[in-house]
């Protein structure tokens, strides 16, 4: 595990091998830079994770809480609104449902 091999596959209709002639390789990944990014992206992820604390959260989205909050009458006679609109149009009727 972690060794570098080297693997010889016969392949019935690959050219013989004669003098000084290339044959084809294909490189394998390297296991271990795999696994440094793996653990790389395991890092980044905790600490995002560690990163949203309830304190964290506050100051996201409690703006956004307070204006939903304050806006809410209006906000829900809004998306009414759009739904009636929206049924207008889906059944046809107005001028955009033609």
């Amino acid at each position: 595990m972690g060794q570098n091999f080297v693997s010889i596959q016969a392949v019935r209709t690959a050219p013989q091998a004669g003098h000084r002639r290339h044959l084809a390789t294909v490189e394998q990944p390297d296991l271990g830079t795999i696994m440094q990014k793996l653990q790389d992206v395991t890092t980044g992820i905790e600490g995002l994770t560690k990163s949203f604390s309830p304190d964290s959260f506050s100051t996201l989205l409690g703006p956004i809480m307070d204006f939903v909050r304050q806006n809410s009458p209006l906000l829900t006679a809004t998306i009414g609104n759009m739904k009636t609109i929206s049924d207008t149009v889906a059944s046809g009727r107005g001028a955009v449902g033609d």
